[in-house]
């Protein structure tokens, strides 16, 4: 009896609970109703609120299970009442607060409606407003294209009739233009018109002949601009090489500088050689001075030196140039001839410096300079008219020696 009593009451309160459910599904359905009068966005959470009822229908068939359980546990009854009871008290406390935030949602969305529609009759309201000003600009652009279209008719006929009357074009007319009184103008036009009448014919080829003389005008133009610029790039391309030869220039005379030094005091034994530029500032016009002291001497000026000292220093030069840019072959024209003996000998000797990077011709009377060549090659003329070219090798030549000399 007592379970059966239990029984009777979880059935009242289910009946209750389906009582209410169906209180909320009425309000859904009014909900509904109200919502069909909103925008999407309203319909959308209206459609969240729909699904609090397939919730309810899953409650009850959780308490339907739940009912199976309790027939056949029956001790336990209580317990899992009051556990029903809780569980769906608490669901549909939920579902109250769900309609309430809906609710909330959907009356802030009404207001945002309302401020929408009431931004949009005011937009609506400077729309009429920008066409009511509209159509004034329009009426009075009509009004100036009406004054426009009379004025270009005034001014069609005034060109028409500076044509015909006049012969004049508007362009020159507006060169002649000049501020006077009216009936003298008159007057003035009347004899021009006869001046103008009295010139006669009109010169017909005066067209063809501006377009040949306008044509060859245009051709020497062009033909101006080419040069102009042909010029330019010329003129561009010396101020290039202008400044790559100063450039190497100065490197050469730079590496030449610094080898001078050393040669000198090699071939005087000492003293001190330099070379200075004569106006730096002008590298490709300047001239070159070379700043020379040979050992036990005060020389202020080049031209103290004797004959063989100016050749002797000219020769440093010359091996300093060959110290900072490698030869492979040099010919020397008797540049020794001024020297004295000793010289000849030390520059003879100081060649064979050179001998690893380049080759030697040197045309020498000297016999110091010929006793340290390897070869000796000379013209003879064994018969009147007719040369011919000996050579000979020195080492060769100096073996034949000693063999003659052992016999």
């Amino acid at each position: 009896m007592t379970l059966k009593k239990e029984l009777k009451d979880v059935r009242d309160q289910i009946e209750k609970r389906q009582f209410t459910v169906n209180e909320l599904d009425t309000k859904v359905s009014s909900l509904n109703s109200k919502r069909e009068t909103i925008s999407s966005e309203i319909v959308q959470l209206q459609i969240d609120l729909a699904t609090l009822t397939p919730i309810v229908d899953a409650k009850k068939s959780k308490m339907d299970s739940l009912r199976v359980q309790y027939e056949e546990l029956a001790p336990k009854g209580e317990i899992i009442e009051i556990s029903h009871e809780d569980t769906l008290i608490s669901q549909l406390s939920d579902a109250y607060k769900k309609r309430d935030e809906i609710t909330s949602q959907i009356k802030i969305k009404r207001e945002r409606r309302m401020k929408a529609g009431t931004e949009s009759e005011r937009i609506d309201m400077q729309i009429r407003q920008i066409r009511r000003e509209t159509n004034v600009l329009n009426t009075q652009q009509k009004d100036v294209e009406v004054e426009m279209a009379k004025a270009e008719a005034n001014l069609e006929n005034a060109l028409n009739r500076l044509s015909t009357h006049y012969e004049m074009t508007y362009e020159f007319a507006r060169t002649q233009r000049i501020d006077q009184d009216t009936v003298e103008a008159k007057k003035r036009v009347l004899e021009l018109r006869n001046e103008i009448a009295a010139l006669g014919n009109i010169n017909l080829e005066a067209p063809s002949q501006y377009e040949e003389v306008s044509s060859r005008y245009e051709f020497l133009t062009h033909q101006k601009e080419d040069l102009v610029n042909a010029k330019n790039k010329i003129l561009e391309a010396i101020d290039e090489m202008d400044e790559i030869m100063i450039k190497q220039f100065k490197e050469s005379f730079d590496a030449i500088n610094a080898q001078l030094n050393d040669e000198f005091r090699k071939l005087f034994g000492g003293g001190r050689a330099s070379l200075k530029l004569v106006d730096p500032d002008d590298i490709l016009n300047t001239g070159i001075d070379i700043d020379v002291q040979p050992p036990g001497k005060n020389i202020q000026n080049l031209t103290l030196l004797s004959g063989g000292e100016k050749s002797l220093v000219a020769i440093c030069v010359l091996f300093s140039i060959l110290r900072s840019s490698i030869m492979p072959l040099c010919v020397f024209d008797e540049v020794e001839a001024a020297l004295d003996t000793a010289n000849v000998e030390r520059f003879a000797k100081y060649i064979s410096h050179f001998k690893d990077g380049s080759q030697f011709i040197v045309v020498t009377h000297r016999p110091g300079t010929m006793e340290q060549c390897d070869a000796l090659y000379g013209v003879t003329m064994k018969q009147k008219g007719v040369s011919s070219l000996l050579r000979v090798q020195l080492n060769e030549a100096l073996d034949y020696i000693d063999e003659k000399g052992g016999q």
